[in-house]
């Protein structure tokens, strides 16, 4: 989810070819780069379904696995980045003001609709954020069960 340039799922599916892999976007823009990006490096016929979406709008069903990569950096930090950094689109950067969770919470806010018992969920996030996204999934009955320095992963047990 929010899959900008298709780093994260044409990784995946260069290494994991056996998995159905679904990538999402926001901006049309940005789609096309993953797609050009994804043909140049998996070929012309790799299996990666595009989905145009806001968060869950658009999205239907339910996933064993989400890799996330939302907008998370706070727009109360825009004054302190670098001027090359503030040449991206502002909506491929900035979470929401405070905290930059804003997307997160519209993700977790309808999250179980769309995960499997035993589903597992990965974040990019700055590390200071781990907590707020922590507070979000647990709420939502999900185990951490990864916390490196800009991953976070959470899992549904249902037992």
């Amino acid at each position: 989810m929010g899959t900008g340039s298709g780093a994260i799922a044409i990784a995946i599916a260069k290494h994991r070819p056996d998995l159905e892999i679904n990538a999402t976007e926001i901006s049309e823009e940005a789609m096309e780069v993953a797609k050009l990006n994804a043909k140049n490096i998996l070929g012309k016929d790799n299996k990666i379904k595009y989905i145009m979406a806001d968060v869950w709008d658009g999205v239907d069903g339910a996933f064993d696995t989400i890799v996330t990569n939302l907008p998370y950096v706070s727009e109360d930090y825009k004054p302190n980045m670098k001027p090359e950094v503030l040449k991206e689109p502002a909506v491929a950067l900035f979470g929401g003001k405070g905290d930059g969770l804003d997307l997160y919470r519209r993700f977790y806010s309808d999250i179980k609709k769309h995960i499997k018992p035993d589903s597992k969920i990965y974040h990019e996030s700055d590390p200071w954020q781990h907590e707020g996204l922590k507070v979000l999934a647990k709420a939502e009955g999900l185990k951490p069960i990864l916390e490196e320095y800009l991953i976070l992963g959470f899992q549904n047990k249902t037992n």
